[in-house]
């Protein structure tokens, strides 16, 4: 049997070993401040003699502290979505009344110093006079040129994003969608099958130009190019390959009538 004393299971010994924690963590960093040279040096020794062991441990627990971070952060977002919807009218009213407290006091500092700030921006303006003007011309044909070439640079950026869409093959739900709508235009109406067939017939036929139109007549160019319809003044993104013009007598003829009218 072992013989235990009572002083050592004791309530005052568990506390005294409390109260001395604090004072085992000064000794530990005095002796960390005293000896950092020392443990460094054995550290960079240690690090070079197991250098490739340290990196296998390494890169074999990397997968486990990236699942456990992942854990982690799933959690603390979690906790975050569940306290803001729980405390949401606390938190918007704690935001509203910050930035009134916020603008009180900017609103306080600037009535208090208002004179000071004022000549400050004065002594700033007299001695950077030159290069603000220079700055503000600047600023002023900047923003002229980009208001001049903001409307053709949205253009070309949409229209590169109408093809990156198209292009995207890969997209099961777009193709879907696009699908279903040619079923309704067909559905709404019959005669566009008819037209679409036709116009596939132009494009891919070698020898329509060996054809008498009546009215019009088929054009199809190498690539696509931007056109506006006269008629409507609307033009496709994208660009045509296929276009119709009239023929030269039904634009005589055309041309005769609105004379003589």
């Amino acid at each position: 049997m072992f013989n235990i004393t009572a002083s050592c299971c004791s309530t005052r010994g568990i506390k005294g070993a409390d109260r001395n924690k604090e004072p085992s963590k000064a000794r530990t960093r005095v002796y960390l401040r005293q000896h950092k040279e020392a443990i460094a040096a054995r550290s960079r020794i240690y690090y070079q003699q197991n250098k490739e062991k340290i990196k296998t441990r390494r890169l074999e627990q990397r997968p486990i502290r990236v699942e456990r971070w992942k854990v982690k952060r799933t959690e603390q977002l979690e906790e975050s979505i569940l306290y803001y919807v729980q405390h949401k009218e606390e938190i918007l009213a704690l935001r509203e009344a910050n930035r009134l407290e916020t603008a009180k006091k900017r609103n306080a500092h600037y009535e208090r110093h208002k004179e000071a700030l004022k000549e400050v921006a004065r002594i700033c303006l007299e001695q950077h006079k030159e290069k603000i003007s220079a700055r503000r011309k600047m600023k002023y044909w900047k923003q002229k040129e980009t208001a001049v070439a903001q409307p053709t640079l949205d253009f070309e950026q949409h229209k590169k994003e109408i093809r990156r869409l198209l292009n995207k093959k890969h997209d099961s739900d777009t193709r879907k969608r696009f699908a279903e709508r040619q079923r309704e235009l067909r559905a709404a109406d019959p005669s566009l099958e008819r037209r679409m067939s036709m116009r596939r017939w132009l494009v891919q036929c070698a020898e329509r130009e060996a054809f008498a139109w009546k009215t019009h007549i088929p054009v199809v160019y190498p690539e696509e190019l931007d056109k506006t319809c006269s008629a409507c003044s609307k033009s496709r993104i994208g660009g045509f390959k296929f276009c119709k013009f009239l023929t030269a007598c039904i634009r005589d003829a055309i041309a005769r009538n609105f004379v003589m009218a």
